[in-house]
């Protein structure tokens, strides 16, 4: 493979001859890092992501989020919104208007685990409607019978019938 066809570029060409960061000023021309002495393309905040980065490291940041962001109910946050489309806030009050029990089998999560002490969000996988909190076996239940009703019902027929 070439190297760049700018004057003191060393770096492989891919387009027209030219490394990914002088493709962009060459297709881009009006943005361009705005540190002193850079020519490379403009990502974020008007600066190419090497200037960028040391800007905000600058400022203190060097990587680190707030202490907040690590918290368990942070974290319980975001895992719901990008699961489910609500938030720590709404869980908590399907969690109350169900009187803190299983939707299913009624009993509260009383386990010591990260996946058994606390209802489970279960959901419609077609639609993505939710349908209730759940405690760990009521929703593997479901998920192992891949919510289909007839196997539910088999299984509960021969339950009965081995009485």
């Amino acid at each position: 493979m070439a190297d760049c066809s700018v004057d003191g570029c060393e770096k492989k060409a891919r387009k027209r001859g030219m490394c990914p960061s002088h493709y962009w000023v060459d297709t881009h021309p009006t943005q361009l890092c705005s540190a002193p002495g850079c020519d490379s393309s403009a990502r974020t905040n008007g600066m190419c992501n090497k200037h960028n980065c040391a800007a905000w490291r600058a400022e203190g940041n060097r990587g680190k989020r707030p202490q907040e962001y690590y918290s368990p109910e942070a974290t319980q946050d975001r895992n719901l919104r990008h699961n489910y489309g609500i938030g720590r806030g709404e869980w908590l009050a399907m969690v109350e208007a169900q009187g803190g029990v299983c939707k299913i089998c009624g009993r509260a999560p009383k386990g010591k685990g990260r996946n058994t002490r606390c209802l489970h969000v279960d959901h419609d996988h077609v639609s993505g409607v939710i349908r209730g909190l759940l405690c760990i076996k009521c929703n593997v239940m479901l998920g192992k019978s891949e919510d289909s009703t007839a196997t539910l019902q088999k299984a509960i027929d021969y339950l009965l019938a081995a009485r």
